[in-house]
């Protein structure tokens, strides 16, 4: 019990110290990283969920084409400027 009391309070700490700007960051970062944490685990559940369901043929091919649509997403090919 003590040993969450002093981990407890060192976090407390970690969050309430600093400067506002800093306070604000620490928050911000902390916030990002438990995202990524339940973004990740998410993902790797949905592998798992995807493999049972599709065998390896067809997630292989899936992958393929959700791969080749990501690509051209991060290309954009200009067309944003259009508008």
């Amino acid at each position: 019990m003590e040993v969450k009391k002093n981990i407890t309070n060192k976090l407390i700490d970690f969050f309430t110290k600093g400067q506002s700007r800093t306070r604000k960051a620490k928050k911000y970062v902390s916030v990002y990283m438990a995202y990524r944490c339940i973004d990740l685990s998410i993902c790797l559940a949905l592998v798992q969920l995807f493999l049972n369901y599709l065998y390896k043929t067809r997630y292989g091919m899936w992958m393929a084409l959700f791969s080749i649509t990501i690509y051209f997403n991060f290309l954009n090919i200009g067309l944003e400027q259009l508008n």
